[in-house]
């Protein structure tokens, strides 16, 4: 666990004067923001307005009332693959009817036609589901590019040349299609614009 040197009244102090300079819609990331939960409350006492990005392993308290947005890559096995641990159903059982948390959906070639069953288990879970499109860093692409072994410690573990997870043009066509029949199929489920 990383070693923190700050105090509590550190963090109050400086959510202060956050407030002070006009901040008023505080995201918070970075390995896991539910492993601090004191910090998250002491945010909230100074907004109540927000965003916490989670892998939603672990359950933020209710009392926290920032919108919650719950990473997903996929149906349970894709996740468990691309992320390296079983989270999906750990998440969707944290934030069932939460109406704070939205499952963000993250979509890459492995798993664009696993967009309408995670639209499904969402629907029967009562989460609201929105997605993005993985985005490689430059990194990842010049890795790509380079034909590079695999790496066990990153995303590039499971990657390579001609299978990555860099979206092309057929997937996003898919994508979009998927996205399309889920709006219609569950529109309490899944906010989404189709102008993305």
């Amino acid at each position: 666990r990383y070693a923190e040197d700050k105090s509590d009244a550190e963090y109050d102090a400086f959510f202060a004067a956050e407030v002070a300079r006009g901040i008023n819609y505080p995201h918070f990331a970075g390995a896991e923001p539910a492993m601090v939960q004191e910090r998250l409350r002491l945010a909230w006492s100074h907004w109540k307005r927000g965003l916490v990005y989670t892998n939603g392993t672990v359950r933020i308290d209710p009392e926290i009332g920032f919108m919650i947005h719950v990473s997903l890559w996929g149906k349970p096995e894709t996740d468990e693959l691309l992320r390296g641990a079983p989270v999906f159903r750990k998440a969707v059982q944290n934030y069932q009817g939460d109406r704070r948390a939205v499952v963000m959906m993250t979509i890459s070639p492995r798993n664009v036609d696993e967009i309408p069953e995670v639209a499904r288990v969402c629907a029967d879970a009562g989460l609201r589901l929105s997605f993005n499109h993985f985005s490689p860093s430059r990194q990842y692409l010049r890795k790509v590019a380079d034909g590079a072994a695999t790496d066990d410690k990153s995303t590039f573990r499971l990657s390579s040349r001609d299978d990555n997870l860099v979206p092309h043009a057929d997937h996003l066509r898919r994508a979009q299609d998927h996205i399309d029949a889920a709006l219609e199929q569950w529109p309490r489920t899944v906010i989404y614009s189709r102008y993305y």
